[in-house]
């Protein structure tokens, strides 16, 4: 918003007249829109033709325009694809969450669905490496698979008051998985088959399909068949499989993302990769009430959050 410093800061001169300049620090401000968000000390000169001058500092403090989920990606452009979603290979979608880096996978419904990162970095890192989605080898989460239980008990309680909050507790997430015809519209049109309700969840292979720029709704995404779709993906590593939410239609397998960029099915115990490196990045949505106050969305300055 455009302010002159000029209408909040006025001197009374005598008949000779006079002006007034206020700096921060040594750069001299006209307008409170060229000032960062934040609190700054200015310091404010009247000088009368006369030659005399009085000085006031006064503080100002800058907030950031709020913004919607749904303002969000109007602001960032972000395509209609199942959602709003961020897509490339590092989009600007940084988000400080719980006190660390989280990174926002679209907006959907206005709510605005984060995933675990770990880092300030592109690669980020996983919350668990190395586990099973559930260790009596089945693929029904509502039941609840051992990985449900970790996240919505151990994680949960890791976070802290503030952040539990802005979570939408009671989110209906579609699950549901195919097991043919293996592209990534069917991935998309199947998820709605199986839902849950409840607090933490996982990506899903659509999320990760549909954050590459390379990805287009027909290819096939099963096993060697392409990594076309790791391509200009951010949600694509080569450091471990990545357990999804996608489950299979049997009451076994559930599906990965292989560490070579494809997808594939795996019992629930991830046993017969071989690989065999599972690792989990919980994933949440936040409430539409919750509003981006701060920051960029980059790496070194990502978005603030508050409710």
């Amino acid at each position: 918003t455009s302010v002159a410093v000029s209408t909040l800061y006025k001197a009374t001169f005598g008949g000779m007249g006079g002006s007034v300049t206020c700096k921060n620090g040594t750069t001299t401000v006209t307008n409170l829109n060229t000032l960062a968000v934040g609190t700054h000390t200015l310091t404010c000169t009247a000088t009368g033709k006369n030659g005399k001058t009085a000085s006031v500092k006064p503080k100002v403090t800058v907030k950031a325009a709020e913004m919607s989920g749904s303002d969000l990606a109007n602001k960032d452009n972000l395509p209609n694809v199942g959602g709003y979603r961020y897509q490339g290979a590092n989009p600007n979608n940084f988000v400080t969450f719980n006190g660390g880096a989280y990174r926002i996978i679209g907006v959907f419904g206005g709510q605005m669905k984060l995933i675990y990162w770990g880092e300030y970095t592109a690669a980020g890192s996983a919350y668990l490496d190395n586990v099973a989605w559930d260790t009596s080898n089945s693929n029904n989460w509502s039941r609840p698979a051992t990985l449900n239980t970790t996240l919505n008990s151990t994680y949960w309680n890791s976070l802290n008051a503030t952040a539990q909050v802005m979570i939408d507790q009671s989110h209906t997430w579609n699950i549901g998985g195919i097991s043919s015809s293996y592209t990534l519209s069917n991935f998309y049109n199947n998820e709605a088959s199986r839902t849950w309700s409840g607090k933490v969840g996982l990506m899903t292979i659509a999320d990760y399909g549909y954050a590459s720029t390379s990805c287009n709704a027909s290819i096939n995404m099963n096993m060697n068949t392409s990594t076309t779709c790791k391509d200009n993906n951010w949600l694509f590593t080569s450091s471990y499989h990545q357990w999804t939410f996608t489950s299979s239609t049997n009451l076994t397998d559930v599906w990965a993302v292989n560490v070579r960029g494809f997808v594939h099915k795996d019992d629930a115990k991830g046993e017969s990769s071989a690989i065999g490196s599972y690792g989990v990045r919980p994933t949440l949505y936040l409430k539409s009430n919750v509003k981006i106050t701060g920051g960029n969305g980059t790496a070194s300055n990502p978005y603030i959050l508050s409710k």
